[in-house]
């Protein structure tokens, strides 16, 4: 009888080892490194463990995808981050943090209901905050604090009567409340259109006169004389061509592969 409850006790303790081996390898190498993918290799090994871990408890708990990559050789950070968030199949809604260390800048990309949630304001202060990280090469440290801030204000957005599922193609929420310059734009289009109508009745009305399509009857033959011809400069065209500079902000809203995308980037 002891046997038994010996042997009974040891299969229970391996199965709950089991269950939390499996539970702990959810978001690390099971996973992939889903949420992590240092192609940059600024990070070790451990480092990556830890953030694959920390990223996949921030995504489940603001229900949104938290991610992380690193590259090189990687010059049009938008595009990189747009295609790569496509091609790996994150969530509608999700956060990527793009970071190359060949030109030390990085790119926020927001997706879907994210672009409400984590809008330009949010972002530019994330890049406040993670700035003297990336100076200092504390990487680690910096992409921990990007999980962190994301998932806050991912669930300050949600706990405040934001949906992350409630957007429109553009990114934006469909119960949004109007403000003064959606105001602006509407009253703007509709003057436009009562202009036109209004134009078009008035040239409707305009039948005492027809249009000529020669003006001989308004020219008096042989009345014109030149007696002084002299050449005046008037002005002079001067092309001046910018010297370009490093691109800071790369923000504002775009649509591609079918999705929402929005963000911004800095330089550090």
């Amino acid at each position: 009888m002891i046997k038994r409850l010996f042997v009974l006790c040891l299969v229970l303790g391996l199965l709950l080892c089991a269950f939390s081996a499996s539970a702990v390898t959810t978001y690390t190498a099971d996973n992939g490194y889903r949420y992590i993918r240092d192609h940059g290799d600024v990070l070790t090994d451990e480092e990556e463990y830890v953030l694959s871990v920390k990223l996949g408890f921030n995504s489940e708990r603001a229900g949104a995808d938290i991610v992380v990559v690193t590259a090189r050789d990687v010059y049009d950070l938008r595009n990189f981050a747009e295609d790569y968030y496509i091609d790996n199949n994150y969530a509608e809604s999700g956060v990527m943090f793009l970071y190359c260390e060949d030109i030390n800048e990085g790119y926020i990309l927001v997706s879907g209901g994210c672009n409400a949630a984590i809008d330009l304001n949010k972002q530019d202060d994330i890049f406040d905050k993670l700035t003297p990280y990336i100076k200092a090469e504390y990487y680690a440290e910096a992409f921990q604090f990007f999980g962190t801030l994301s998932e806050q204000y991912i669930t300050d957005y949600i706990e405040a009567g934001g949906d992350l599922d409630d957007y429109d193609e553009w990114g934006f929420e469909f119960d949004s409340e109007i403000r003064w310059y959606h105001l602006l734009i509407i009253a703007a289009v509709i003057g436009v259109i009562v202009g036109f109508i209004s134009v078009g009745v008035m040239k409707s009305k305009l039948k005492s006169v027809r249009y000529n399509y020669r003006a001989d009857d308004y020219i008096m033959r042989d009345t014109f004389r030149v007696t002084v011809s002299r050449e005046i400069f008037l002005y002079r065209n001067i092309i001046r061509t910018p010297r370009p500079k490093s691109n800071s902000g790369g923000r504002g809203g775009f649509s591609g592969g079918g999705r929402s995308f929005g963000g911004s980037g800095r330089r550090f």
